[in-house]
Order: C-alpha cells, then structure tokens, then sequence
C-alpha cells in the first residue's frame, strides 16, 4: 500500500495514525542511510573528480535529504491534526 492509501486509511482509525508515523520515520531513516552511503562513495571519489563536481554532487545528495526531511516534517504535522481531530 503506498503512503497516499495510508494516509486516507489514517484519516478514519487513530491507531492507523500511529502506525504510519512510525512508518514515515522508518523511511526517512533508510533515507539517512542512503545519503550517507552515496556522500561517502562521493569522498571517496576524491582527486578523480573536481571541485565543482564535487560540490554539485553532495549539494545534490544533500538537497535530496532536505526534501525528504520537509516531506517527514509535514507528514507528522498532518498526522498530528488528524490524531487530534480523531480524539
């Protein structure tokens, strides 16, 4: 089930809220790990690249994680609303 199904889910059963928030972490978490596995082969790239490839490549991977941190933080923020219009 994707996270939109689970969300509409979660609209009608307070626990459903519950398990998709801990849900979402554990995305955002593989996500964390995922950055970091990809900034690192990036380090490791060393003098093979240059500077400017360098910087747009983490910036790039960095920008990514920012996305998927905002999208967690709103997430929990619907989530919140919902749970206290559930109660």
């Amino acid at each position: 089930m994707c996270i939109r199904d689970r969300f509409n889910v979660a609209l009608h059963d307070i626990s459903k809220v519950h398990q998709l928030d801990s849900l979402i972490n554990i995305y955002e978490d593989r996500v964390d790990e995922m950055k970091n596995n990809a900034l690192n082969k990036v380090y490791r790239l060393g003098d093979r690249i240059n500077a400017i490839m360098f910087y747009h490549l983490t910036e790039l991977i960095r920008t990514a994680d920012n996305i998927i941190d905002t999208c967690k933080d709103t997430s929990h923020a619907i989530l919140n609303i919902v749970s206290s219009l559930l109660y």
